[in-house]
């Protein structure tokens, strides 16, 4: 906070925002630096080739474009929990300022005299990754005189110009992979809602967009009286069943027809004596009125598509009358959490299956190396969010990993070593960087792991997130150190670290 904020009058608080300008461009500029060093003391010299032949092992990356040094593939994990962010964001901050330190320097120049803004300077990093050395030169050449004077839109507006200028058949081909790179995936939003995005070609995207518009205004006239944009979002899901989509569109298609054809009654009567003209039935119509008698007769069940979706839930909010706000609220995994009523909007639409609830606390330790499907289960319910520090997959699609290392029976292994005790999920990045690195892991109760990186760093990551603990808290919680902790004294202890 600034001191004496209240006194400041308006020419100080302008000044006051271009100083905090100016100290956030030094600090994002000084992060970048620091990211670029941390490639230097991680990159190709003294690098052990021999660990390439061990499945899954550390093997160095080029990071960035070309002319650019390899890094150790995984040196952006630590530097990313030191940051506070996944590790992958951490190798894109890597590889962007890499980037411009090799193949930008003018720009890398204007970063640190802080004439443009570092997030500007990372997205023409990333964007023009597949240029060649001598193609990114020219670019960095070519814009160097407008660094600092242009808004961002209009720099990055440039910089596409001078990308197409430096490598015509390369912008090409480029042009010709964008368009194969098609996607739809979905996004989080709030309230229980979520955003759709797909990228396609320009005849699919009209298309789509036609039907959209077709099925909205049939709602319309139908009754619906949401605005328009409602409506269409409502078409998304009914082209989501496409048999209810068509029988929707060959229902407002004969309506139509039919007051077609009594408004043609109406305004052409035949003269006395003659005999209207018959208007022959089109080869079509007979297959799709039975297709639409065919579709009107299934049960509307049957015409749904099986979704399995995880909804987790209070057992207070399953009573009637229920109080207490914090009870009421459901988790559906993959969509976040939402309202109680959301939930019976869903489950009144569709076929419901249950699924009997898993008992976390009967999950007996097995001797065997693979855990079973139901104590997977268990530990996913436990710690549905990977285990590693800053992490954000919360998908089931996740190895299931011993975070004290598993030793055979046969090699004097102890019995039970495969149990929630000892069990976190890790994508398989992650599993590998605690597999084949000097990073350790241990399970200090079901559900929350204590990390220890290679350069000594201690994180407890449960169901609050990532905490970073300096070396007495972590050594109050290791099982391994002091006295062997009850659940309840483990529980004890990890409640006095939170609250401090």
């Amino acid at each position: 906070m600034i001191a004496g904020l209240d006194e400041l009058g308006a020419t100080e608080v302008l000044l006051a925002v271009e100083e905090n300008r100016r100290r956030v461009m030094d600090a994002q500029a000084e992060l970048l630096a620091l990211a670029a060093h941390w490639c230097d003391l991680h990159g190709g010299v003294g690098f052990d080739d021999q660990r390439r032949v061990v499945p899954g092992a550390e093997v160095l990356l080029g990071l960035g474009g070309a002319g650019t040094p390899e890094v150790e593939e995984f040196a952006a994990a630590e530097f990313g929990v030191m940051r506070g962010m996944h590790p992958m964001a951490a190798r894109n901050l890597m590889a962007d300022a890499l980037d411009l330190r090799h193949r930008f320097p003018l720009l890398w120049a204007a970063v640190h005299a802080l004439r443009v803004e570092v997030w500007v300077c990372r997205k023409i990093a990333s964007s023009t990754r597949g240029l060649s050395a001598a193609a990114a030169g020219y670019v960095d050449a070519a814009i160097a005189g407008f660094v600092g004077s242009l808004p961002a839109g209009r720099l990055l507006g440039l910089v596409e110009a001078k990308v197409i200028e430096a490598d015509p058949v390369a912008a090409e081909e480029q042009r010709r992979l964008a368009e194969e790179a098609r996607f739809v995936r979905t996004s989080r939003d709030e309230h229980g809602l979520r955003v759709l995005i797909a990228r396609a070609t320009a005849g699919d995207v009209v298309l789509f967009a036609e039907v959209v518009e077709r099925i909205a205004g049939i709602l319309g006239a139908r009754g619906d009286g949401d605005v328009v944009n409602v409506r269409r979002s409502k078409a998304i899901g009914i082209l989501a069943v496409p048999a209810q989509a068509l029988k929707l569109l060959l229902e407002a298609e004969a309506e139509a027809e039919a007051e077609a054809e009594t408004q043609a009654e109406t305004e052409t009567q035949p003269v006395i004596g003659e005999a209207p003209e018959s208007e022959s039935e089109s080869e079509s119509e007979p297959a799709r009125r039975s297709l639409l008698e065919l579709l009107r007769g299934v049960a509307p069940e049957v015409l749904r598509p099986r979704v399995r979706l995880f909804v987790h839930l209070h057992h207070d909010a399953l009573s009637a009358g229920a109080g207490g706000s914090l009870n009421r609220v459901a988790r559906v995994e993959g969509l976040g959490p939402m309202t109680l009523g959301q939930v019976r909007d869903w489950l009144g639409q569709t076929t419901v299956d249950l699924v009997p609830v898993l008992d976390l606390a009967g999950q007996e330790p097995v001797d065997g190396y693979e855990f079973p499907a139901k104590m997977v289960e268990a530990v996913h319910q436990l710690q549905p969010v990977d285990a590693f520090p800053w992490a954000l997959n919360t998908g089931r699609r996740k190895d299931t990993d011993h975070p004290t290392a598993y030793v055979p029976l046969a090699r004097g292994g102890p019995p039970g070593q495969t149990g929630i005790h000892n069990a976190a999920r890790l994508t398989r990045h992650h599993h590998r960087i605690k597999t084949h690195t000097n990073w350790t892991a241990t399970t200090v109760l079901p559900g929350a792991q204590l990390w220890h990186s290679p350069h000594g760093f201690w994180f407890l990551v449960d169901h609050t997130g990532t905490h970073r603990l300096p070396e007495h808290h972590a050594t109050a919680i290791r099982p391994h150190h002091g006295p062997d902790f009850s659940p309840h004294e483990r529980n004890l202890a990890l409640a006095v670290i939170h609250a401090t």
